[in-house]
């Protein structure tokens, strides 16, 4: 028989407590080192995303116009409607409806990247392309015929709203772009050179702003007339990319 031994339930428990120590210093080790992978893997899921919802609208776009005489929709027509409840009807998921307030919103047009998630949308529209009119300026305003735009595979058409942090709203337009093209004249640069990108924030004031939302200082992305939609970082979108023909 063995002797009884005081130390032995003690010295296990304590090998126990150590090996639990151990493991747990080890969850921990690799929940740091997995952190910023997974949140790398989920930013990059929601860009991927957000890609997915502007190509659907650029093939809202098309079908758009080719139901009503080639014509783009207005970006904001007052009291009528946002471009995006004008597409609505020819992209998956919900139909959005319009009044005061958008009773449902089409998660097509929200971005999964955008700071704020709850605006109706987050992709502004070239105002050159598609203008915002109020009810007495439509008439002076003429839609554009999306098959008379030159250089469709060059020319952006939609891009990453900058929102207003307030509210998660963006402008229907990115209200800048003609200020820009301005811009291009008064100094004499050619169409391959790049497009200053102004104040890289969401704010409500958007007096300079370029207004297209470089998320995490990084990349915006840009619908192109043609379908296809590029991620762009600073100083790669060119003047030949907003300067309407």
């Amino acid at each position: 028989m063995k002797p009884f031994s005081p130390l032995c339930p003690a010295s296990r428990r304590g090998i126990a407590l150590a090996e639990l120590l151990a493991v747990v210093s080890l969850v921990a080790i690799l929940v740091a080192l997995l952190s910023p992978v997974v949140g790398q893997a989920m930013a990059a899921a929601k860009q991927t995303k957000g890609v997915a919802n502007l190509r659907q609208i650029g093939s809202a776009a098309r079908l758009y116009a080719a139901d009503h005489q080639g014509l783009l929709p207005y970006a904001y027509y007052e009291d009528k409607y946002h471009y995006s409840l004008a597409l609505s009807g020819y992209v998956a998921s919900s139909k959005m409806t319009y009044g005061t307030t958008t009773t449902e919103i089409n998660p097509i047009f929200q971005d999964p990247s955008a700071a704020i998630n709850k605006a109706k949308c987050h992709y502004s529209a070239h105002p050159l392309l598609m203008p915002s009119v109020s009810k007495n300026g439509a008439a002076s305003t003429p839609q554009t015929r999306i098959n008379q735009i030159a250089r469709p595979a060059s020319l952006v058409l939609l891009a990453d709203g900058c929102q207003d942090p307030s509210t998660g709203s963006v402008s229907a337009t990115l209200s800048a772009v003609e200020e820009i093209t301005t811009r291009y004249g008064a100094f004499g640069a050619s169409p391959e050179t790049a497009v200053p990108p102004g104040p890289n924030t969401d704010r409500k004031n958007s007096s300079g702003h370029i207004r297209w939302r470089m998320q995490g200082d990084t990349a915006a992305k840009f619908l192109f007339v043609d379908g296809h939609v590029k991620l762009l970082h600073p100083g790669e979108l060119r003047y030949l990319n907003i300067l309407a023909d």
